[in-house]
């Protein structure tokens, strides 16, 4: 499984442009003399260690994807798993299951040494001799030299620092003497690398170093590369000139009449409320960026009033927008609407669509809280300097809460399509960016901008109005009653044996840690990583994998049965987006569904350690129908009770496919693909198994909207905005027994899954085994209830007592509350205090309480009613549900 704690960040690899000859003798002769001024620099300091981030100081770095010549199937110049390595630009790679013609894959790197001396080759890239094929090196017309055996030191002549679980290295080569002039150094491949019987040729480099033999090892920063970018044309902001002023009930806009830019925002009339927003020269509020990477801001502007609001008609050197300002008086809120046209001869890669600069509530920004995306960032936060956020490589989300204790401003992008909304935002900072493709002589209308203020510090309402507009499209997902009374989730590891030999020793261990949660714990829910033990797990290279043969489908549903006859459920897991360059099956059809680059370059994936290099399908209903052809049989006849599709929701979705190939429109229909994948898939399957829930790794709220389960926990923004997405909070994994418990209390707080790892529980103490205990029991008799309930955070809880913490859950078909409260530290008397002005209302008010002493049960209680104050009497168990109608 992909690591849940390890997101991409979003950022796009710089663009490597091809290099003439003449220019790249005289880019190595410069950073030849600039690295050996810096590797002299470096020798007289202290001696770092070498990383793949900081590599051995350098006379030369010869980048891999722009190597003179080669016959690999690459270069590729983007990864997504890239970005955590990090790999520098981008890589040569090379991924065939058959030599070429010539027998050899060759890789030719042209440089130019200064002077005559012994210099040291350094590689980076797959680790040496580990999951990928092993190769040799020649210097010129010299002899070959096989790259070295794998090690981890310097000593060893090999690999220095091996990142990513060991996959990626920077290697050691070797030495070799040479004079001033032109020389080349050669990789080549002839040999297949091997992994559980399947053979292929597997390579990636990113980068060949070459420094001065003999100087210590230091790390020092890789080179910056040229940027094609060029600088914006843009009209500037000026001061003397009066504003354009749009007025929205309490709130106001003072727009730059020289480029749309907000120079102020205000709530009120100064002082009561005081700025947002107030600078003395606004950013422009559009800018483009070609797929040259070049940029460009408008050169003129003109104005024109439309009633209440104002349009902003925008000329640049090759685009064309039109910017409009509309008020909302009743909601205090400003909407922003984009078109633009393109009038270049290259596409539009990315439209920013806002910029603030000086953002700060009340003119003071040290006291204000940010929320965004799955973000909280409270006052004074030190991880809010700066941040830009790509929706989606865990959750989209495209609303953004600031509040300080008297005032909060928000801002969303209302957008059912695509959700690839990168926000950039730190201290007084925000932008939205959006990766449209606008095609030359087409024109594109941007989902509108939503900016809103309101004298309060409670950020609830801001969520409330971004819920209700996704409420107003979004389909609610299906999820089944056994879903609602779970509780919690335990990990068991196969379901069947590869060569039915240990199928029942395998069973046995699934339903012996079945039967301990469930005994101990009440957990009938287990999740198995995969259907078969090696050497074909279902975590596997190519979707064929998952296809049974009628033994092995016995075998599948005698262990489906045993669980469930044990009172078990059974997920059972899948990767949707395994899918092997290297098997000659990919020639077929795979080059039709897999993921392309804009150069036409196979976009890839890394798993886990265990896999080379693999193709990443794009996740079009094509590939969808494809995907459900090889899981279909198992998941009718083996009848898992849910649906485990790894990955998915884990890859950002800006990314650079080329259009043309898959036939959607735009850049970054990466969510919107897989959204109708998952769609596809369930529709399919649900057919002949009504009751299959679905898990995916880190779903966005467009998935969202079709998966029941998720594995990265603890988003209570998400969970408040999304009220019927049931999550799981724990860890994949084993963890501490003390973490485990907090998991499982969370877990009850927050109405989601508890996920437990065996080990982790093993480790727990009798008295945390009995609370973990009680609060599953609580969970399954009130998570019916709660999952039907829209959760409300600690909106109006404040705790009266040390150590009680709490959440709200408010019915959306009925006038009920629901108030789960921990007691963990058993404090009595204790009490907590709800504050609910919107729902005071006359009458007696109801209230009944079910503790973890007796789940099941509900006993009234006497509730104080002091205006719109309920004080709630906690009893002294670890925990309890209030239901108040």
């Amino acid at each position: 499984m992909h690591s849940t704690s390890a997101s991409t960040s979003g950022r796009l690899p710089a663009r490597h442009e091809p290099t003439s000859p003449l220019k790249r003798a005289s880019i190595l002769v410069a950073l030849a003399l600039l690295a050996a001024g810096a590797a002299r620099h470096a020798g007289a300091a202290e001696t770092t260690a070498p990383s793949y981030a900081n590599p051995p100081a350098r006379v030369l770095w010869l980048d891999g994807e722009d190597c003179t010549d080669h016959n690999w199937t690459g270069p590729m110049r983007n990864c997504w798993v890239y970005e955590y390595v990090p790999v520098h630009g981008g890589v040569l790679d090379l991924a065939s299951w058959r030599l070429p013609p010539e027998g050899e894959y060759r890789a030719r790197f042209e440089f130019n040494l200064a002077e005559s001396g012994t210099y040291t080759l350094y590689y980076l890239g797959r680790v040496a001799g580990y999951l990928a094929s092993p190769f040799t090196w020649q210097i010129d017309d010299g002899p070959e030299h096989r790259e070295p055996e794998q090690g981890n030191s310097a000593d060893s002549g090999a690999s220095l620092d091996s990142p990513m679980n060991w996959k990626y290295a920077v290697t050691r080569l070797g030495d070799f003497t040479a004079g001033p002039g032109a020389h080349s150094v050669v990789i080549r491949v002839r040999e297949p690398g091997e992994d559980r019987g399947l053979k292929y040729y597997s390579q990636q480099i990113d980068a060949i170093l070459v420094s001065k033999a003999g100087e210590p090892v230091a790390g020092a920063p890789p080179p910056t590369p040229e940027s094609a970018a060029s600088p914006p044309h843009g009209v500037t902001d000026r001061d003397g000139k009066p504003p354009v002023d749009v007025t929205a009930g309490d709130l106001s806009l003072a727009l730059s009449p020289a480029h749309g830019g907000i120079r102020r925002l205000q709530l009120g009339a100064p002082p009561a409320q005081g700025a947002v927003l107030d600078v003395a020269r606004a950013l422009p509020p559009l800018t483009v960026t070609f797929l040259s990477d070049s940029r460009e801001t408008a050169d003129a502007v003109e104005w024109q009033a439309h009633g209440d609001a104002w349009e902003c008609r925008q000329t640049g050197a090759r685009f064309d927008a039109v910017l409009r300002f509309t008020p909302d008086p009743g909601q205090d809120e400003v909407r922003i609407d984009a078109t633009v046209t393109n009038r270049a001869d290259e596409p539009i890669y990315t439209v920013r669509l806002l910029d603030l600069a000086g953002l700060a509530l009340r003119g003071d920004s040290a006291d204000d809280a940010y929320r965004v995306g799955y973000r909280t960032y409270e006052a004074g936060d030190e991880a809010l300097r700066g941040f830009n956020r790509q929706t989606s490589p865990q959750f989209a989300f495209d609303w953004v809460c600031v509040s300080d204790d008297a005032m909060t401003f928000h801002a969303r992008i209302e957008d059912e399509a695509l959700l690839d909304t990168a926000v950039q935002h730190g201290r007084g900072r925000l932008a939205f960016e959006k990766f449209p493709r606008i095609e030359p002589g087409c024109t594109w209308q941007a989902p509108p901008i939503v900016l809103g203020a309101y004298s309060s510090g409670d950020w609830h309402p801001a969520a409330d109005r971004f819920s209700a507009w996704w409420h107003g499209w979004a389909r609610r997902p299906l999820v089944p009653d056994w879903v609602k009374s779970a509780g919690g989730l335990t990990l068991c590891y196969n379901l069947i044996d590869a060569d039915l030999q240990r199928s029942a020793e395998v069973r046995q261990g699934d339903l012996d840690a079945l039967r301990r949660n469930r005994d101990e714990f009440g957990i009938h829910f287990a999740h198995t990583c995969s259907w078969l033990v090696h050497p074909y797990l279902t975590e596997a290279w190519f979707p064929q994998s998952y296809r049974l043969d009628f033994a092995h489908l016995q075998e599948f549903r005698a262990s489906t049965d045993a669980l469930r006859a044990a009172g078990g459920r059974v997920s059972a897991y899948t990767n949707p987006l395994m899918f092997s360059r290297v098997i000659p099956a990919f020639e077929l059809y795979g080059r039709d569904l897999a993921a392309v680059g804009q150069d036409g370059s196979i976009w890839l994936t890394e798993h886990t350690h265990r896999h080379h290099p693999m193709s990443l399908p794009y996740p079009s209903l094509a590939w969808a129908r494809r995907y459900v052809e090889f899981v279909e049989e198992a998941v009718v006849m083996g009848r898992p009770d849910c649906l485990y599709m790894d990955q998915l929701g884990a890859i950002p979705s800006h990314l650079d496919f080329a259009c043309e190939a898959h036939g959607h429109e735009h850049y970054g229909e990466w969510v919107a693909g897989s959204t109708r994948f998952v769609a596809e898939v369930l529709g399919r399957l649900r057919t002949g198994h009504p009751d299959l829930a679905a898990i995916i790794e880190c779903p966005c709220p467009a998935i969202q909207q079709h998966v029941t389960l998720g594995l990265l926990g603890g988003n209570h923004i998400l969970q408040y905005v999304f009220p019927y997405y049931p999550n799981a909070h724990g860890n994949y994994g084993a963890c501490g027994p003390e973490e485990g418990l907090e998991h499982a209390r969370e877990s009850f707080r927050c109405c989601m899954l508890a996920l437990l790892d065996r080990g982790t529980v093993e480790a727990m103490d009798d008295a945390a085994r009995a609370e973990v205990r009680a609060l599953i029991a609580l969970k399954q008799a009130v998570d019916p209830l709660l999952y039907e309930a829209r959760f409300r955070d600690t909106v109006g809880l404040s705790v009266l007592s040390g150590g009680v913490r709490g959440a709200v859950f408010q019915c959306d078909t009925a006038p009920a509350l629901f108030v789960a409260v921990l007691n963990p530290d058993r404090a009595a008397p204790a009490a907590v205090a709800l504050d609910l002005p919107a729902y005071n209302r006359p009458g007696p008010v109801s209230c009944s309480v079910m503790s973890s002493a007796g789940p099941g049960e509900w006993a009234s209680v006497a509730v104080e009613v002091d205006g719109a104050m309920l004080r709630l009497p906690v009893p002294a168990e670890a925990a309890c549900v209030f239901r108040i109608e």
